[in-house]
């Protein structure tokens, strides 16, 4: 193919300028790619890539040996003069006709992608769309409401640390300690049990409620410094654990034990595994669910540059904290509770994903964080990032769930051109415009924009055009009254249909998670680290943190006892770094200068079985010989054992559990699930 210069004849190559011949009339080299100002036959001039056109040949392939024909003498060729003096005709005639204007516009449209028929009907790169006056009937209204639910098991929901443990990867103990326990022997370290575990956790939670200036020793310092105002942190003597043995356990943590450069990102895989697994347990998510990214601040090095750098760093100039890993998440709408990760690996690894090549990033990102609620009627919110046909379409087909989402580039097969011309009309604030497609199950779904300050366009097959509450804006202006300047504030009140207000519902909850995360909590900004395994851990267990607030707020809100003191995030954080600072499991690194408190916690957690007929209450039973049981709270088949730590005798709820002449499991299976 030639070079496309000034005078050059040129045929349209692509869908919207299919069967068009004009000639360049300027080039533009603004960007890696030309763009021309090419003049059509038609009178109409448009600036368009190089990659929408190309050379006109006239001869063809059969005939390229032989002499080219002279194409002055051809009587389709016109010269670039003529074709130009054409072009200022037909603009003379645009203003002298508007009637054939409007013809001239229909031309071009019928030769566009979106395709405008007689009946208004739209055709968006192939499929067809028609304007829907009213939608009256939510397609998933069949669809039961469905609470959250979090199964607690034996754990005791009356403590905040509860929560905590509830959201915590227990399954991943066990391999982090053997891993971290193998780097302290090498070091010559004496090892921790789970007991040091959480209490280190504890301690870092307490140090970003307190955060304090300069290095790390400064919060076991036990005097201020003379002519210094403060209080000493103190946390040797206050919480039983020194500096020294906090560093080590800093330094030798670790959660896996062969590192493989087949994976670079096995040094954190366990932990995002067991975040996964843990939530497909444990909670049991409502009816809408949402679906955006979160970030993992990292200003540190690169594996491109360094051998220990982070193996794909993601810059997004529009993120608070733009530089780092960047985290697929998905998280319940009612709740907030995170419900899935999944890490950005670089383009190579997230290309050999499930789905990445037959639909692209987006849609693959949805399919397989949706995976796990396959045909459970749920919905799935999304923002442009992962938003189009294509991904309403599959989630519909493979997994049997609803979608809606706002579509700004991902316009294929959205009749976006329309619905924003629509929009330029400048509609009345709050009106909106829908058009409708069936899918391959015959089913309904809708594009529908929005008139906003700026046009929403949306993609969905759930909710209706009935009217729903308004969109309320709180705003403030300057009024003078009796001289004086004063700030009014008012409710700016924005009517939307019912579909919107379903949207724009659980929209921004991976948002407000984010909030708590990295501006509330904030423990990357005080954890400083150079170890990006680390910066993950710190950030997952950020998540982790706002995720047992959520769910104890949750809980708490639903049994009517939300306090205002206890429900606010940084008192939860606080009692939260105290219950596990003070933790019932064992460990072996406390201080001996440590508080009684601390000095108690020194063996397992007090999971013993007992036998119901030995309990004060049943003495009357055990006088007349009869036997007495309860429902295993495993296995829900009678047993006569109760497990102490987990029952309270005093308000008459005991956890039975089946004892060791049963031939069953379920001690051992009920330690597992509350310790590790």
């Amino acid at each position: 193919m030639g070079k496309i210069t000034v005078g050059c004849r040129v045929r349209g190559k692509t869908k919207k300028y299919q069967g068009k011949v004009g000639v360049v009339s300027a080039v533009h080299r603004v960007s890696r790619q030309n763009s021309y100002d090419v003049t059509w036959t038609n009178g109409s001039q448009d600036t368009v890539a190089a990659r929408a056109i190309e050379l006109e040949r006239r001869a063809s392939s059969e005939n390229t040996l032989h002499e080219p024909p002279n194409l002055m003498q051809d009587p389709a060729y016109t010269s670039f003069s003529e074709l130009l003096r054409e072009s200022n005709a037909a603009i003379v005639a645009d203003f002298s006709s508007s009637s054939n204007s409007s013809a001239a516009e229909d031309t071009n449209a019928s030769s566009s992608s979106d395709e405008q028929e007689e009946d208004d009907t739209v055709i968006a790169h192939g499929r067809r769309w028609k304007p829907c006056h009213s939608v009256l009937f939510d397609q998933g209204s069949h669809v039961q409401p469905r609470p959250t639910r979090f199964y607690m098991g034996a754990l005791d929901g009356s403590t905040i640390a509860k929560y905590f443990y509830l959201m915590y990867p227990m399954p991943t103990l066990k391999s982090t300690l053997a891993c971290t326990n193998a780097n302290l022997a090498m070091q010559s370290h004496r090892q921790i049990k789970v007991g040091d575990w959480f209490k280190w956790i504890g301690l870092r939670l307490a140090m970003a409620v307190e955060p304090r200036s300069g290095p790390l020793r400064v919060y076991w310092e036990s005097e201020c410094k003379e002519g210094f105002v403060g209080t000493p942190a103190n946390f040797g003597q206050r919480y039983g654990m020194t500096r020294h043995c906090f560093e080590q356990v800093l330094y030798c943590m670790s959660f896996t034990s062969d590192p493989t450069a087949e994976d670079p990102w096995k040094p954190i895989r366990p932990i995002v595994d067991g975040f996964n697994e843990r939530r497909k347990r444990v909670v049991n998510p409502g009816n809408i669910l949402c679906i955006d990214e979160c970030m993992s601040a990292w200003k540190g090095r690169e594996s491109k540059y360094c051998h220990d750098g982070l193996p794909h760093k993601t810059k997004i100039a529009r993120k608070p904290e733009g530089k780092g890993t960047e985290i697929k998440s998905i998280a319940d709408g009612q709740s907030g509770v995170l419900l899935g990760l999944e890490l950005v690996e670089g383009a190579v690894r997230q290309r050999e994903k499930l789905y990445a090549r037959e639909y692209g990033e987006g849609t693959s990102v949805v399919l397989r964080l949706s995976e796990h609620y396959r045909g459970t009627g749920r919905t799935i919110v999304a923002d442009s990032a992962f938003a189009s046909v294509k991904t309403l379409v599959q989630l519909e087909n493979r997994l049997g769930l609803f979608f809606m989402g706002m579509v700004k580039t991902a316009s294929v097969e959205y009749p976006k051109k329309h619905l924003l011309e629509w929009f330029n009309t400048a509609p009345r604030r709050g009106d909106f415009k829908v058009f409708s497609s069936t899918t391959e199950h015959g089913n309904q779904m809708y594009a529908i924009c929005w008139a906003d300050r700026k046009p929403m366009t949306i993609i969905s097959n759930r909710g209706t055009t009935l009217p729903g509450s308004d969109s309320v804006r709180t705003r403030h202006r300057l009024i003078e009254r009796n001289g004086l300047v004063e700030t009014m504030r008012y409710e700016k009140r924005i009517s939307r249909p019912q579909m919107v207000e379903l949207f724009f519902s659980d929209f921004s909850t991976i948002d407000i998670h984010d909030h708590y995360r990295q501006g509330s909590l904030a423990i990357e900004r005080e954890w400083i680290t150079r170890n990006w395994t680390h910066r993950l851990f710190s950030t997952i267990l950020g998540m982790i943190v706002v995720d047992a607030f959520l769910a104890y707020r949750y809980d708490m809100s639903n049994r009517e006892q939300v306090d205002g003191e206890d429900c606010s995030f940084q008192g939860f954080v606080s009692q939260l770094a105290h219950q596990l600072i003070f933790n019932d499991y064992e460990a072996v690194r406390t201080t001996r200068s440590g508080t009684a408190e601390v000095a108690e916690c020194d063996g397992e957690p007090t999971h013993v079985i007992k036998p119901f007929i030995e309990h004060p209450r049943y003495a009357s039973a055990r006088t007349q010989g009869k036997r007495v049981q309860r429902v295993c709270g495993m296995c829900s088949t009678k047993s006569s054992y109760y497990c102490v730590n987990c029952s309270q005798p005093d308000s008459n709820s005991f956890f039975g559990i089946c004892g060791p002449r049963s031939g069953r499991k379920c001690f051992s299976d009920h330690i597992t699930s509350t310790s590790i």
